[in-house]
Order: C-alpha cells, then structure tokens, then sequence
C-alpha cells in the first residue's frame, strides 16, 4: 500500500538512527559538516542568547549520501524547530530564508521537504511559498502528499 511505501522510504531515509543513539542528532558538527549541507540555528539574543530554533538542509535527498548527478540541482529540509515561546515572530520564516539562500548559492533550483504536522504544513506553504510536490516518483502515505516543494 501507499502508507507502507512511504513508511519503508522514511526508514529508509532515517535507517537505524533514530533507535541506535547515532543519529544526525547526537553528532550535529559531525553529521551536517560538509560542502553538500549546513546547519542554521536561531539565537535569541534578548534571553540569555539560547538556541531557539534550527533547520538543517542538504544537496540531494538522501541524508548521509552526496547528492547524484541528477540530484544536485535538489536540496531537501531535512530539520526544522522553532521554540514554541518564540513562534509566530519571524524565526521560522528567517530559518527557512537563510537555507533557500544557502541552497540557491550551491545551485539548487528546487527545495523539497516532508512533514504530515498540519501547523508545520501550513507554515510552509502560507509563509513560505511551498507547495505539494507534483514529483511521482516520490512515495504517499495515509496522510495524503507528504512532500511539499518551491
């Protein structure tokens, strides 16, 4: 079916991570060090100048592998938080701007991300300019499009 298709293609995308501890996560300097992906934090500088927010992009779809030929005009949110004390004040949307401006600089002509949080995919196609993605190759789930592109 449709929603095992995509269960099996986002473990395939997260592997063992997620119940191993060896996570992009658990190693953020390590796992988003390269030419091919960066990591963004928000810092809110009124409070004590914690992290309030992050988003990690990369060139491609696959997370751990470099992007293929046909690919690197791709790149693919792979995180994005934002404190819920902070929301609806622009850290998102910033968040959002300085990965597309970092993709474009690497020469991604398309964005492409994943979510089936209702808010967050209001967030993305309201704010952002995102749209469900017409590519069929990419697998459904229960939820409908889980892809949203721009």
């Amino acid at each position: 079916t449709s929603s095992t298709s995509f269960i099996s293609w986002m473990m395939s995308m997260l592997g063992s991570s997620a119940i191993n501890g060896k996570g992009d996560m658990v190693d953020i300097e390590t796992s988003w060090q390269g030419e091919d992906r960066q990591f963004f934090v928000c810092i809110d500088k009124l409070n004590e100048g914690g992290v309030v927010g992050c988003i990690a992009v990369k060139i491609g779809t696959k997370s751990q592998e470099p992007a293929s030929e046909t690919e690197k005009n791709v790149a693919t949110v792979w995180k994005m938080s934002v404190d819920e004390r902070i929301r609806r004040r622009g850290a998102g949307k910033a968040l959002m701007d300085a990965a597309e401006e970092w993709a474009r600089a690497k020469g991604a002509e398309r964005m492409l991300l994943v979510t089936i949080n209702p808010v967050a995919k209001a967030f993305y196609t309201g704010k952002c300019g995102y749209a469900p993605s017409s590519d069929t190759s990419l697998p459904t789930s229960v939820f409908g499009n889980p892809f949203l592109e721009k």
